[in-house]
């Protein structure tokens, strides 16, 4: 004991630095990640193709994804003032909306509402509105029915065609969260036969919206030209640019943020507003991805 009081008398400064030292870490870490958790970031793409008519030359298409019916003013109204400052023709909405194991329905209706004044906004479900009717199946009947009667357009294994000048036109596609055929199918196959279901375009311009980006070699088989997708958090926790863990990946997932190609078929992959199970986002800040598509002749 008496040793040990010696070699702390001796290293006392030193022992006072690292202690220094370490509580300046924890505090400036905290303060990062506070703002990570509360900053907005933008990612811009440009789409080219000779499928997209000239009318549609610029065409500007926001994306938001996994919004878990954030509570956090801050984050909403910063999204929303960026995408005024944007004014894109369209918003997309790749899946959950609301977080099923905390649902606040009227934040998530909220937001949406807020979304639709800026331009039509179309919405895809994703796992936790179909897991919302296992914790609690008369809110998850109220909150569609809610979604249905609000001012965004919810596509159910649906397509809406969005025509332009001179016959052009744009065929949007939207598919329904695998997960509500999971009694009867895995997720691969509710993927296929949800697909299957479509009327897709052989020469027009398709666009699917769908949660969940792990199916992307089976939208890839079915040649969309462009997938919006979500559901990985951008792998939630992030270290130059490898995430940590996504659902239905696992560790290290192959599909986190950004630009992704299988053959034909491109991918944007959006990391999401909120958050879920980890109540922190680190390196992987609420997202905005900006899609401007190009008229591109042969």
């Amino acid at each position: 004991m008496t040793r040990l009081l010696e070699f702390f008398k001796k290293k006392r400064n030193v022992i006072l630095r690292c202690i220094a030292f370490f509580l300046a870490f924890v505090v400036l870490f905290s303060l990062f990640t506070l703002y990570d958790n509360f900053r907005i970031d933008v990612d811009k793409y440009t789409i080219a193709s000779p499928k997209i008519g000239k009318s549609f030359d610029g065409y500007k298409i926001a994306h938001l994804s996994d919004y878990h019916n954030r509570h956090s003013d801050v984050v909403d109204n910063k999204i929303i003032k960026r995408l005024k400052k944007e004014n894109p023709d369209i918003i997309v909405f790749t899946g959950d909306l609301i977080d099923c194991r905390s649902p606040d329905d009227k934040k998530a209706l909220s937001f949406v509402e807020e979304l639709a004044k800026i331009a039509d906004v179309y919405f895809v479900t994703g796992n936790h509105e179909s897991n919302l009717q296992f914790y609690d199946e008369q809110l998850f009947s109220d909150f569609m029915l809610e979604l249905d009667e609000s001012p965004i357009t919810v596509l159910s294994n649906e397509t809406k065609v969005i025509y332009g000048e001179g016959g052009s036109a744009i065929f949007l596609h939207g598919i329904d969260e695998p997960y509500f055929m999971s009694d009867q199918y895995g997720i691969a196959e509710a993927t296929r036969k949800n697909c299957s279901t479509l009327e897709f375009s052989k020469v027009g311009f398709n666009i699917l919206l769908a949660h969940h980006p792990e199916q992307l070699d089976i939208y890839a088989k079915y040649n969309f030209d462009l997938v919006y997708s979500g559901h990985a958090h951008g792998g939630q926790i992030t270290f130059f640019g490898l995430g940590l863990f996504a659902p239905d990946q696992g560790k290290f997932p192959k599909y986190t943020s950004g630009l992704y190609e299988y053959g034909n078929t491109k991918m944007l992959l959006n990391r999401g507003i909120g958050y879920s199970l980890a109540s922190i986002r680190l390196f992987c800040s609420p997202h905005i991805i900006i899609t401007q598509l190009k008229s591109e002749t042969f």
